[in-house]
C-alpha cells in the first residue's frame, strides 16, 4: 500500500508540473536556438582554424586549444584587455555614483522632479548608434564644440587624434548614456527605505548625510551590487559606440575586447580565434557576476 501511495504522489507531481513544462517548452526552445545552440557552434569554432567564411573540409583542422593559448601572445589583443577594463572601471564607478548622487537629489520634493528624471533617462533609451553619432558631431574636429571654442577665441581640439582624449570621449559618451538607468534603479530602491527609519534619525539628532550614510547607503547595497553587476557586463561587451566614435584608433589604443572580437572574426577571417576570444570574455564576464553575487549574498545575510 505504501508503494502504491509514492508511485500516486510521484505521478500527481508529474501531473502537476506538465503545464509548468509545456508554457516554458515556448521560451525554452527559442533559448536552445538562438543562445545554446550558437554557443555550443561558437565553442566548437574555437577549436578549429575555421575562417568563418564556407566550411572548406580539405582546409579544416582540429588545432585543439592553440588559439586560447595565442590569446596570451596577442599584444593587439592584450592592449584592448587593458582599454577594455580601463572604460569599464571609469564607466562603472562614474555612472553608478552619479545615478546614486541624482536619485538622493530626485528623491526629494523639489519642483519639476518628473521631469529632470526623464531628462536624464531618455539618453538611456536612445539607441548606442544614435548616440554615437550625435557624439561625433560634436566631438568632431569641426563639430559643435571646435565651433563654440573657435568663436569664443580658442584654439580647435582634435580629439580623436590622441589615444588618452579618445578614451575619455568613449568614457564620458557612456557615462551620460548609462547613469540616467542607475539613476532610475537607485532612486526605487530608496523609496523603498522605510520613512520611520529616517524619521527616527532625525528625531534623534542625525543630519542628512549621517542618516544617508548610516541608515539608506546599507540597506541599499544589495542594489548597488547589482546596479554595478549590470555595469560590468555592459561595459566589457562595449562596441558600437567604439566603432563609430573612433574605429578602434587612433591606431588600436581604443579597442576593446569585443572589437578585437569582431575584427578578428569578420575583417581577418579568423573565426575560430575570435570564438576562444568570445569565450574568454564570457568566462571573465561569469567570474565576475559570480564575486558579485557572493558579496550580495553576505549583505543580504548581514541585513
Amino acid at each position: 500500500m505504501m508503494v502504491m501511495r509514492k508511485k500516486r504522489k510521484q505521478n500527481a507531481g508529474l501531473g502537476n508540473a506538465g503545464p509548468s513544462i509545456a508554457f516554458a517548452a515556448p521560451a525554452l526552445l527559442v533559448y536552445t536556438l538562438l543562445f545554446v545552440l550558437p554557443m555550443l557552434i561558437a565553442l566548437l569554432a574555437s577549436t578549429t582554424n575555421w575562417s568563418g567564411l564556407a566550411i572548406n573540409l580539405e582546409k579544416l583542422r582540429f588545432v585543439g586549444l592553440q588559439n586560447f593559448s595565442r590569446m596570451l601572445k596577442d599584444r593587439a589583443l592584450l592592449e584592448s584587455v587593458r582599454t577594455t577594463f580601463i572604460i569599464t572601471f571609469v564607466v562603472g564607478v562614474i555612472s553608478n555614483v552619479g545615478g546614486l548622487f541624482l536619485a538622493v537629489i530626485l528623491t526629494k520634493k523639489i519642483r519639476l522632479n518628473n521631469t529632470i528624471r526623464c531628462i536624464f533617462f531618455i539618453p538611456y533609451i536612445l539607441s548606442s548608434v544614435s548616440i554615437a553619432f550625435i557624439w561625433m558631431a560634436i566631438l568632431s574636429y569641426n563639430g559643435l564644440l571646435n565651433s563654440l571654442l573657435e568663436i569664443l577665441g580658442f584654439a580647435k581640439l582634435n580629439i580623436f587624434q590622441s589615444a588618452t582624449a579618445s578614451t575619455v570621449a568613449i568614457c564620458i559618451v557612456e557615462i551620460w548614456r548609462t547613469m540616467g538607468f542607475y539613476m532610475v534603479l537607485y532612486i526605487a530602491a530608496l523609496q523603498s527605505v522605510p520613512q520611520d527609519l529616517s524619521e527616527a534619525a532625525y528625531i534623534d539628532g542625525a543630519n542628512g548625510w549621517q542618516t544617508f550614510r548610516m541608515i539608506k547607503l546599507p540597506m541599499i547595497a544589495q542594489q548597488l551590487v547589482i546596479g554595478f553587476i549590470m555595469s560590468l557586463t555592459t561595459e566589457l561587451r562595449l562596441y558600437d559606440l567604439v566603432k563609430i566614435l573612433t574605429n578602434g584608433g587612433p591606431g588600436t589604443s581604443t579597442r576593446t575586447i569585443a572589437y578585437t572580437i569582431v575584427t578578428q572574426g569578420f575583417n581577418n577571417q579568423r573565426m575560430g580565434y575570435a570564438g576562444a576570444i568570445a569565450f574568454a570574455l564570457s568566462a571573465i564576464i561569469i567570474l565576475l557576476t559570480v564575486i558579485s553575487r557572493v558579496i550580495q549574498n553576505k549583505l543580504e545575510v548581514k541585513q
